[in-house]
């Protein structure tokens, strides 16, 4: 009996035990449950307009929790409403918490901020320009895309890459290939998760492009025929594409072809720049400044054929001992020729125009008229140029007095006050050769400080020529000679050239230095033809003066200095 008692004794207590522990373990495994399950919404915020609609989800951890039934509340019902199921409603403008928590624990919860307004622009459409691009290793940039509506708040956009070790993009939507590869770029509403567009981006091996282009020569001289081959430096060394144009600005007097080599095509003084420069980026770009150099020749050795008449101080009806002539000019006058020369001594101030008239038989000029001025216009005379069909006679000057025009008159000239060209000193701009090409009704003017025939300056000339008259504007189109003009004349479209001091400058000439030299140039492009050399019976006759005469004659005006004398000689020049 006794064993008994004890033994049931023994065993209630150890019952008691057992259900005592189990109680214990139970309560302590809920404590430890509830404290490590949370709750979570998919968003903390929403921007939402009257009787827009939202879904919002909610996320209980851990998972394998039994009981996960939550209770959805708004605390401002006026404001927005939500359904059992997460469902959101924008009932009214204003503010307002979305709550939601365990039905079983309504301590554990969370809560999504919605603010209603009737102004609010939610983004509707995300739109890439282009659903994939190819872009270089380095580059950066932003992708082109387009929203509707237009106006969306940039903080209610993620932006998001699929590698940001190929391609990062910043929450501002800037993009920058860090590496060869592909990434997705993707854009979407942070209010909408599935309002959003994709834009593949392949980033492809950086090019290495032109960064410089240099001419190893700046500038060259070339003579007519000649070629160069231009040396240009591609920097960096190893660019992929180094595909070059070559442009000549005159392509009529140095043309180059697409290797680079040049050509110098006219025989004729010359300035071209050309230029050579990246296909695929004109702005890089370097130039070389190609002087063109006539290459003198020689046409023809010539004599004159007849002596029209010889002047000597005793010829001088003014009683001047005036000998030397600076300039000379023919005009067609009735059905007879006058000719006009200008005998100045300019260190004296002394001088007066001589007008000679042919006899229409033999050729030979008899002196009709000396005029003297007051004045001393004349005194300061150089070069003349007659213009038949307007019976008038244009005499440039040494000084400031610039070009002059008179009226011819049977056996006379009568001044008029037409001052042609005054501007300028005496050095620069005065005692200009002048000459008119009556056949294809063209002047041309030679400064005398230069080496160029028809520069600006017969712009000023021609302002008063009236008719359609040439001339050239820079001395790019004009025509560059070899030595100023001591006197030039027109005919045919040629213009014909008595060197002044007979100095030639090129190296490689056939001809140097000819004592009497005639230089023939096309007057439409300026192309050197070649040179007449004239031929006396003895050195001492230096040619100061020519105008076109009749019937492919020329007539020039010569000066003996031994014998101080001069002459009116015809000639025919070859051109």
């Amino acid at each position: 009996m006794v064993d008994w008692l004890y033994c049931n004794k023994k065993k209630n207590s150890i019952l008691f035990v057992a259900f005592f522990l189990f109680i214990f373990l139970i309560i302590n495994l809920n404590m430890v449950n509830a404290s490590s399950v949370s709750v979570k919404l998919n968003k903390d915020s929403l921007k939402m307009n009257i009787d827009d609609k939202a879904k919002l989800s909610v996320l209980i951890t851990p998972v394998n929790i039994k009981n996960k039934e939550v209770v959805w509340t708004s605390n401002n019902k006026s404001v927005a409403t939500v359904d059992n199921k997460g469902n959101v409603r924008a009932v009214g403008t204003g503010a307002a918490d979305i709550i939601v928590y365990l039905k079983n624990n309504s301590s554990i919860r969370d809560k999504c901020h919605v603010v209603v307004n009737n102004n609010v622009e939610l983004v509707r459409e995300i739109k890439f320009k282009k659903n994939s691009v190819t872009i270089e290793e380095g580059e950066a940039g932003w992708l082109k895309v387009t929203f509707t509506p237009n106006n969306v708040d940039e903080n209610d956009l993620v932006w998001s890459s699929s590698n940001d070790k190929v391609l990062k993009v910043t929450r501002s939507g800037r993009i920058r290939a860090l590496a060869v590869g592909k990434a997705i770029i993707t854009l979407s509403s942070k209010e909408n998760e599935n309002i959003k567009d994709s834009c593949e981006v392949t980033v492809k091996e950086k090019k290495v492009v032109i960064d410089k282009i240099k001419l190893k020569v700046k500038s060259k001289a070339l003579y007519y025929g000649d070629t160069y081959n231009l040396n240009v430096k591609i920097i960096p060394a190893n660019a992929v594409d180094k595909e070059l144009i070559y442009v000549s600005n005159n392509p009529s007097l140095v043309e180059v072809n697409d290797k680079g080599k040049v050509k110098v095509l006219l025989n004729r003084n010359g300035r071209v720049v050309v230029k050579v420069y990246s296909k695929n980026n004109k702005d890089i770009s370097d130039k070389i400044v190609i002087s063109t150099k006539i290459k003198l020749k020689k046409l023809d050795v010539v004599s004159p054929d007849r002596e029209l008449i010889s002047i000597s101080p005793k010829d001088d009806k003014s009683n001047r001992d005036v000998n030397v002539a600076r300039g000379m000019c023919v005009a067609n006058y009735n059905d007879y020729k006058l000719i006009y020369v200008s005998m100045t001594d300019v260190k004296a101030s002394k001088g007066n125009i001589r007008i000679y008239k042919n006899n229409n038989k033999d050729d030979k000029l008899e002196l009709v008229n000396v005029i003297n001025k007051k004045n001393n216009y004349f005194g300061y005379a150089k070069n003349m140029m007659c213009i038949s069909n307007e019976k008038k006679v244009y005499i440039s000057t040494y000084n400031k007095r610039g070009i002059k025009s008179f009226n011819i008159s049977d056996n006379n000239l009568l001044e008029k006050d037409d001052i042609v060209y005054y501007k300028g000193n005496k050095k620069k701009y005065s005692g200009g050769a002048m000459a008119y090409d009556n056949k294809l009704d063209k002047y041309y003017y030679a400064d005398r400080s230069s080496y160029y025939i028809g520069d600006d300056k017969m712009k000023l000339v021609h302002k008063y020529l009236k008719g359609d008259g040439e001339y050239y504007r820079n001395k790019n189109s004009g025509i560059s000679i070899s030595s100023y003009a001591n006197d030039i004349a027109a005919y045919d479209g040629k213009i014909f050239v008595i060197r002044y001091n007979n100095k030639v400058s090129e190296k490689n000439a056939t001809i140097k230095k000819p004592r009497n030299a005639i230089d023939v140039y096309n007057s439409n492009n300026g192309e050197y033809i070649g040179t007449n050399i004239i031929k006396f019976g003895n050195d001492n006759y230096e040619v100061r003066a020519i105008d076109y005469y009749k019937d492919d004659y020329f007539i020039i005006y010569c000066f003996n200095k031994r014998k101080y004398k001069s002459y009116i000689k015809r000639i025919k020049l070859k051109y």
